[in-house]
């Protein structure tokens, strides 16, 4: 299944390599109802194998994994415009136009391979606050979106333009959000305090 035409071109290639060992019929349908489709950020194929609760074909199935996943492979290669490499076959392979002895490929992979140490995470240390309750701020230019404490919604156009002031009411979340309200009191929200300049 496939979101939408846009897909297409990558699923035909699917089912050309897909049938040269799949012997059955093999379809392509566009179906931008399923959330694990249309939440995609990169071209979607939805790839049903076979029918689980279809004997014969789930016996197929398991006795062809290897020629199933190899077709896989091969479409992305396809789709990718590079030469399918057999990770089984021994003798040898072809990387970036020169041929390579697989095995002595391999040896010099392990014996280059590199350790890596598990590093700490560093410890981030909030900036010292600035900012405190009473203050007079604004929102730096180009900020949009109020902080975590208000659900990173973005900020009214009004409030936007530099000039609206707000009143810190406290400091919250650590010390990395502000909790300010607007002169008339009517409008709060917590901002991030990287986000805020103080004025007056």
């Amino acid at each position: 299944m496939i979101y939408s035409e846009a897909s297409r071109a990558w699923a035909e290639a699917l089912r050309k390599r897909r049938l040269e060992v799949y012997p059955r019929r093999s379809n392509i349908s566009i179906n931008p109802n399923l959330y694990e489709i249309n939440q995609t950020k990169a071209p979607c194929l939805y790839e049903e194998l076979v029918f689980h609760d279809h004997l014969e074909d789930i016996t197929w199935f398991h006795g062809h994994m290897r020629e199933m996943a190899e077709a896989t492979a091969k479409a992305f290669c396809d789709i990718f415009g590079v030469s399918f490499v057999d990770p089984y076959k021994k003798g040898e392979v072809a990387i970036m136009g020169k041929v390579v002895n697989r095995d002595e490929l391999v040896a010099w992979i392990d014996a280059h391979a590199v350790e890596v140490e598990e590093q700490p995470e560093p410890e981030v240390k909030p900036e010292p606050v600035a900012i405190k309750a009473g203050d007079k701020v604004v929102f730096k230019a180009g900020v949009t979106q109020w902080g975590s404490g208000s659900g990173n919604k973005s900020i009214p156009g009004w409030a936007q333009d530099g000039k609206t002031t707000f009143t810190v009411l406290e400091i919250v979340k650590d010390g990395s959000e502000a909790r300010i309200g607007n002169a008339a009191g009517a409008y709060t929200g917590t901002a991030y305090i990287k986000d805020l300049e103080k004025v007056g």
